[in-house]
């Protein structure tokens, strides 16, 4: 390669990356709407994204992933499941012995900003839960944080489940931001679907965290005064998903160890994966039941990376475990390294149903003219994880930019059409 053509390309990619700047400058200008409500055509669209779990930097491909989502599936809403940042990879760059609140409140508010600025640049709405990752540094509490996202103006989450002025909820010191959203009818005020966000939690004396008796009380005083058709979401997976799955002995194939020291295999008929041993917390305040009785239908979840199995309870519940969507923790090698996704979810006004479909980055960007540079963009944080973000922010992130600043690469973008 010539040196003009080496200075041209240097130039491309210096004035790709100032644009991109220019850009996220500007990317708190957006206006959420109001209240949520079904679109004309009775549908409502809804995608999860759980476990980004990084901490000072954000992976720049999940930035585009943000992106590229929002473009192509025009969601309603953007719903996060928690372990939204690891709080501790957030602090690791201040020494032990210098950390204070002050400092450590900086970092998280960071950490946080780093995707939340991206979904107040695309103007869709998003809410979230915590999970056991979010809050454990011990610098930063739950409520702390929560209002680092209110912050933000795509942010909608509330957390009525508090004492006005409360740093924690009354009922339970490490589950503050439960809260409902009712989503409105097509054509009038009434409320038509409603979602319930749990946060369950992070660690208890018996293993990892879980819904607490005042959290059902509270949903059961809304679904008894006004029962609505509706869905649940939290981080760690309810206990109760194991009484749905078919225990076995640890030698049977495809067997997966669970926190309860058995085995399991997915039930015969079941969507989805189930590639790693499951998580819950060890205790259950009767929640399963309760969404059960309340007609609920379903309750997504992440926590375990690289599951993505759907499982019906026999009282009609259907537990969705969403994987990974980012490369702060594992996968980190073999089989299920390209498990990392999302899930849309689509809300039926007319007959009150939910139904999902999980997408994963290769399934998201294996189609088109532009396959090729994706999935190798991909391939790179695969092997790289995070650290790739320090090669792509000058490679592919502002070519990426640019392409689509041309109306080369993207949702309807004419040189796409052309294939």
């Amino acid at each position: 390669m010539n040196r003009t053509v080496k200075n041209a390309l240097s130039l491309l990619l210096c004035a790709a990356l100032l644009m991109g700047l220019c850009a996220a400058a500007a990317a708190k200008e957006a206006v959420v709407p109001p209240a949520q409500r079904f679109n004309d055509n009775g549908k409502y669209t809804i995608v999860q994204f759980t476990d980004f779990q990084e901490g000072g930097t954000f992976s720049s491909i999940a930035k585009d992933f943000i992106r590229d989502y929002a473009a192509r599936y025009k969601p309603d809403l953007f719903v996060l499941t928690g372990d939204n940042i690891s709080s501790g990879s957030a602090l690791s760059s201040i020494p032990a012995e210098e950390r204070t609140r002050e400092n450590a409140l900086a970092a998280i508010r960071t950490a946080i900003n780093n995707y939340m600025d991206v979904f107040d640049e695309v103007g869709i709405p998003v809410t979230m839960v915590f999970g056991n990752h979010d809050a454990e540094s011990g610098y930063v509490s739950r409520y702390d944080e929560f209002q680092i996202y209110r912050e933000h103006p795509s942010f909608i989450g509330t957390s009525p489940v508090a004492a006005p002025g409360a740093q924690n909820e009354t009922a339970s010191g490490n589950h503050y931001g439960t809260h409902a959203i009712d989503i409105q009818s097509s054509d009038s005020a009434e409320t038509a679907f409603r979602l319930f966000m749990f946060d369950s939690g992070d660690y208890s004396s018996a293993g990892y965290g879980y819904v607490q008796p005042e959290q059902i009380a509270w949903y059961e005083s809304i679904q008894t005064a006004d029962p609505k058709p509706s869905i649940a979401f939290q981080h760690i997976v309810p206990l109760e998903v194991t009484d749905s799955l078919i225990e076995v002995s640890q030698d049977t194939e495809g067997a997966r160890g669970a926190t309860n020291g058995k085995y399991y295999i997915l039930p015969e008929g079941s969507l989805g994966e189930m590639n790693e041993g499951v998580c819950p917390g060890r205790r259950t305040a009767g929640q399963a039941a309760a969404l059960e009785a309340h007609g609920t239908q379903a309750v997504y979840f992440g926590h375990d990376h690289v599951n993505s199995y759907e499982v019906l309870s026999a009282g009609g519940l259907l537990y969705v475990n969403t994987p990974s969507a980012s490369f702060g923790s594992y996968p980190d090698s073999g089989p299920n390294v390209r498990c990392r996704g999302a899930r849309v979810i689509t809300l039926d006004e007319a007959t009150g149903l939910a139904t999902s479909e999980l997408v994963t980055y290769d399934a998201f960007y294996s189609e088109g003219p532009w396959a090729w540079f994706d999935i190798l963009r991909y391939n790179m944080f695969i092997d790289m994880k995070t650290g790739a973000t320090w090669i792509d922010i000058f490679t592919f992130a502002p070519l990426n930019w640019l392409f689509k600043a041309l109306g080369l690469k993207g949702e309807g973008a004419w040189f796409v059409e052309l294939f």
